[in-house]
């Protein structure tokens, strides 16, 4: 069984702490892909002091961006030759136990099109300030929608995907700035065969001021993905399961998502105060209120208490 771990890269900072968790891995048959989005920076020199032949780097001719970070997922997936496909950023790391763990649980329960390891949370200094809650050892996928509804924490780096099963759906679900990208591929993943469930933690996310996750650059593109989620979301719950449990787990999803998207929504309008064009964000964000399915009044709403909230930490 070989695991093919991608990496596209685009920042120096924690690459090399990146590359070395992976080839400290205590299983050994698996391929490292290194995707470098034209960066301006050296990532070539950091991979090469490694010298790994299970190793392959490639550079794109001109970078896809933060907003297309899917199409360079999906664009790397011709080059994944492993059984099973782990996707992580450039600045997070892989315990030594990882890939060990995912392969005993494959031959234990073979079959499945996803499989997740449990993660831990870092900061810039490798320290860990958060731990993910423990899962079941199976869920299927209105469970896994129902605990994403409620805002459990996930990211696509966890998520352990059979690369022929991803290949045939035409990759990673689609979003600009991959936004909820990595949460609505691990759904579609899990359709057919649900998700198996590993309790010792194999993956570490870092909580970083570099990702796009804490970027307030593109609250438009973040927007318009939310829109493009709930509409799919709403498509795959469309028809009702035969199972009681999965019946109410499907009922009370439905009911919890239009406040989820519209919370979600108005977090990124949220995020224009920040940028220093308040006024002009406001403007925009009028205009474009039916695009991005919020009403004038949640928009002023939201300004209102951001715009209060900025006067209290003056005092």
């Amino acid at each position: 069984m070989k695991f093919t771990i991608l990496i596209p890269a685009y920042k120096a900072a924690f690459f090399d702490e990146c590359l070395k968790s992976v080839f400290s891995q205590t299983y050994a048959d698996f391929e490292v892909v290194v995707v470098d989005d034209a960066s301006p920076e050296d990532l070539k020199s950091v991979a090469d002091t490694l010298a790994d032949p299970r190793m392959t780097y490639h550079r794109n001719p001109s970078g896809y961006g933060a907003v297309e970070l899917v199409k360079n997922w999906n664009n790397a997936l011709a080059l994944c030759h492993g059984d099973y496909l782990m996707c992580i950023g450039d600045d997070d790391r892989l315990l030594p136990n990882c890939l060990e763990d995912l392969a005993r649980e494959i031959d234990l329960h073979p079959g499945f099109d996803l499989y997740h390891t449990r993660m831990e949370v870092i900061n810039e200094h490798g320290e860990i300030i958060d731990i993910q809650l423990d899962r079941p050892d199976f869920e299927n996928v209105y469970s896994m929608i129902y605990h994403w509804i409620r805002g459990r924490r996930q990211c696509l780096g966890e998520w352990v995907f059979r690369t022929e099963t991803l290949k045939a759906r035409g990759g990673f679900f689609y979003t600009p700035c991959a936004w909820a990208a990595d949460d609505f591929s691990a759904i579609l993943a899990a359709k057919d065969t649900g998700v198996r469930n590993l309790h010792r933690p194999g993956f570490q996310y870092r909580q970083s001021s570099l990702s796009v996750t804490k970027s307030y650059d593109y609250s438009m593109p973040k927007i318009k993905a939310w829109n493009i989620v709930r509409t799919e979301l709403e498509s795959l719950l469309a028809d009702e399961p035969a199972d009681e449990i999965d019946r109410i787990l499907r009922r009370f999803a439905i009911q919890r998502i239009p406040r989820f998207f519209r919370t979600a929504k108005l977090t990124e309008v949220k995020k224009d105060m920040y940028a220093g064009t308040d006024l002009k964000a406001l403007w925009r964000r009028l205009k474009q209120c039916k695009r991005v399915g919020l009403s004038r009044k949640q928009i002023l709403a939201t300004y209102a208490y951001r715009y209060i909230e900025s006067l209290r930490s003056m005092y």
